[in-house]
């Protein structure tokens, strides 16, 4: 049966309400940990080619860009735990996947979407604890502010939010090692470091509600 335009969006927008909400935690004792990735593939002179913001609860505690090559903190969060040695391997990490996802920048192809500026890729990567244990994860990955694709961090499944990134999501579902390594950030080391963190961030976000 042939999928009217209606029944489509009806479908996404019962699939969003399936999905964690990141950006709404109502339990006290649940906590988000998310990173925007902002990845050019060709950037204009002078300007860095990556971004990478941090949140904790919606609270900023890291920037960094590839062209100072520096990590930011813009807030007494990032201060308290950058001695730690889990911060080392988060900029580590981090450095790794804004440069994973420039390869695979070149190789998108998406229907029905022009643009007469660089290519920009714009992804998330969130990963939640409740009550001291692991309760989600999952990745966001969208073009002019605009989000085109999901990944499902537990199942390994990809499902395209908005027409144009059929191509793309065929080839990202594919590449095992791709899905293999969105899941072991998403699932591994976002969920490590918010645990590690959340040990010095508690005392701190708890009495504001957060």
């Amino acid at each position: 049966m042939e999928r009217t335009p209606g029944t489509a969006s009806t479908h996404v927008f019962l699939l969003l309400l399936l999905l964690p909400d990141w950006t709404s935690l109502t339990r006290a004792d649940a906590h988000c940990l998310c990173y925007n990735f902002t990845v050019m593939f060709k950037s204009p002179p002078e300007q860095p080619w990556c971004k990478v913001q941090g949140q904790v609860d919606e609270n900023t505690f890291l920037y960094c860009d590839c062209g100072t090559n520096k990590s930011i903190n813009l807030s007494f969060l990032g201060k308290t735990v950058n001695a730690t040695k889990e911060w080392e391997e988060q900029i580590k990490t981090l450095r790794e996947v804004v440069k994973e996802l420039r390869l695979k920048i070149s190789d998108i192809k998406l229907e029905n979407y022009t643009t007469t500026a660089p290519l920009t890729l714009q992804a998330k990567m969130c990963c939640q604890r409740t009550a001291g244990k692991r309760t989600g994860a999952s990745w966001k990955f969208g073009f002019g502010g605009q989000t085109f694709l999901l990944f499902h961090s537990r199942s390994r499944n990809w499902t395209e939010v908005r027409p144009g990134a059929r191509l793309m999501k065929e080839k990202w579902e594919k590449d095992r090692e791709l899905n293999g390594f969105f899941k072991r950030l998403s699932e591994g080391d976002c969920n490590k470091w918010l645990r590690k963190f959340w040990d010095h961030w508690e005392k701190i976000l708890e009495p504001t509600g957060k």
